[in-house]
């Protein structure tokens, strides 16, 4: 017996220096000394505290509301001797990657950037950031919910143009760029606005351009942090684009890239973003090679 009343021999397999004196009694009570008692099968209490080894202890919290033991979670022989005094809590409820959808879990893995002008698409699906094409302008133009928008770019045009191509190249700036203002009150990161693609060879109208549209966007009080200014990846495209980047901090999102040495190109540059034309690229593919599919794990 220890100091607290407890046997020193816990353990039924373990050697006891009263062993002589138990089978004794044992061949008395015609029982076999070998044979271990039979545990009724209620009792499954743990060790003493004191006599538990002291990494299976269990400790309290700071607050002493809980206990969780010091051991490993996988030690079995630890976990099964340490009391766990925690109470019993549901684990927080994760939808299963099979109740969302396409867009929430590519959303989950990556930034979407959506290629849009209607803002009630872009209002719905929420992207990150918002590149714009005078395509898709011209088609949000025609949308009766748009009509004041493009009313505001015809005054501006009367106002600024003295001929009547500067009013229609001042509307037209004005009215992508008025589209661009309304998408970044619903994106949280950034726009792209682009250059007219007639100037996508002459380096000092690309330029010019860039920083008229930048200009309208600080008059509404719009920082160009959150705009990029879309150029054609042409050589001249590029080199603008270098200048813009480097001289007076525009960044720029290069698109029309179809080949590897467009993307060289841009990064030698500093360009901050590419658009790469991946539907084009593999329309050509398929067009002019044998292959009709190009598998994710069979393109290389």
């Amino acid at each position: 017996m220890n100091h607290q009343g407890v046997p020193e021999n816990r353990y039924p397999n373990e050697a006891s220096s009263e062993g002589p004196q138990e089978a004794s009694e044992a061949t008395a009570e015609g029982r076999d000394p070998l044979t271990i008692p039979e545990q009724p099968e209620s009792v499954s209490a743990p060790a003493p505290r004191d006599l538990q080894p002291q990494s299976q202890r269990p400790t309290a919290s700071a607050d002493g509301s809980s206990f969780t033991p010091e051991t490993p979670a996988d030690d079995a022989m630890a976990t099964s001797q340490t009391a766990n005094l925690r109470p019993p809590s549901e684990p927080p409820k994760k939808r299963s990657r099979m109740s969302r959808s396409t867009l929430e879990q590519l959303k989950a893995l990556t930034m979407v950037v959506a290629d849009a002008g209607d803002f009630k698409a872009i209002e719905k699906y929420q992207p990150t950031d918002v590149t714009t094409n005078p395509s898709f302008v011209l088609a949000a133009a025609k949308m009766p919910q748009y009509q004041s928008l493009i009313s505001d770019a015809i005054r501006y045009g009367f106002i600024v143009g003295r001929t009547i191509e500067e009013q229609v190249e001042a509307a037209s700036d004005y009215a992508i760029v008025r589209f661009g203002m309304e998408i970044l009150k619903i994106v949280p990161g950034s726009v792209s606005t682009e250059v007219d693609a007639r100037l996508s060879f002459d380096k000092d109208a690309i330029i010019a351009k860039a920083k008229k549209l930048i200009q309208l966007y600080s008059y509404a009080g719009f920082e160009k942090g959150n705009i990029l200014i879309k150029l054609s990846c042409t050589w001249e495209g590029i080199q603008a684009a270098k200048v813009l980047e480097k001289e007076y901090g525009i960044h720029c999102n290069l698109t029309l890239l179809f080949s590897f040495a467009q993307a060289v190109a841009c990064a030698e540059a500093g360009v901050t973003l590419i658009s790469p034309f991946v539907g084009q690229i593999l329309d050509w593919h398929v067009s002019n090679t044998e292959n009709k599919s190009f598998e994710p794990q069979n393109d290389l």
